[in-house]
């Protein structure tokens, strides 16, 4: 019995030395720390800048194109993690760096970037994975608004009665420069509207084009 108790106390014992153990590192230190500076999002079909500081892990100091060399890879994470573009990066003090091609961001969707570096004497490196997100292609919008997507129709719904009241009057009256003037209204709307349905307001475009030769030609 004395055997038993003795030997419950050593396990305890044992137990608690354990717990009271401080957690032991999962990865070396002796390698090399990345950071980078970058976004969650990206722009469609623009040049990705990649920023790159290295240092040295176990002593925290800065390091350079002498001692080691980085490369990366870019993935798209939307088409079965497809490889897309590899390159190396060059070093401008104090960080690497490099510039993706805007070519490679026309789709949208997840893209990855797989960043590397290594020791030139193969000693140690480290790497770093970073995820962004290109978003659909943003419809230009001129100096003027034109060809922007409508998201208030007050406008556009006054815009296309006023000229439908002008055009009743040119009919009405046979007035050539009230049936042009709203003619161009009704092609600027094409320009001020049309982007949010192309389809659906090329009849204005070719409407207008018709009734400004129409009242041009009385």
């Amino acid at each position: 019995m004395k055997i038993f108790i003795i030997m419950m106390m050593l396990m305890l014992m044992l137990v608690t030395t354990v717990m009271s153990a401080p957690p032991q590192e999962l990865f070396a230190v002796d390698g090399y720390t990345l950071e980078t500076i970058s976004d969650e999002m990206h722009d469609y079909n623009t040049t990705y800048p990649v920023h790159l500081h290295l240092f040295d892990t176990a002593v925290g100091i800065p390091v350079d194109n002498v001692t080691a060399t980085c490369e990366y890879h870019l993935y798209s994470e939307e088409t079965s993690y497809t490889h897309l573009y590899k390159g190396t990066l060059g070093y401008d003090e104090p960080d690497f760096e490099a510039y993706i091609g805007a070519g490679n961001f026309t789709n949208a969707g997840t893209y990855s970037l797989l960043v590397w570096c290594e020791a030139v004497d193969n000693s140690k490196g480290g790497f770093k994975q970073i995820y962004f997100d290109v978003a659909e292609e943003e419809i230009s919008i001129g100096a003027f608004g034109f060809w922007k997507p409508v998201e208030n129709w007050t406008f556009p719904i006054v815009y296309l009665s006023l000229i439908a009241l002008l055009l009743i009057l040119a009919f009405v009256y046979q007035s050539q420069l009230v049936g042009v003037f709203a003619s161009i209204m009704l092609i600027m709307a094409y320009f001020l509207i049309g982007a949010t349905s192309p389809i659906l307001f090329t009849p204005i475009l070719i409407i207008g084009i018709f009734l400004a030769f129409r009242f041009g030609s009385i």
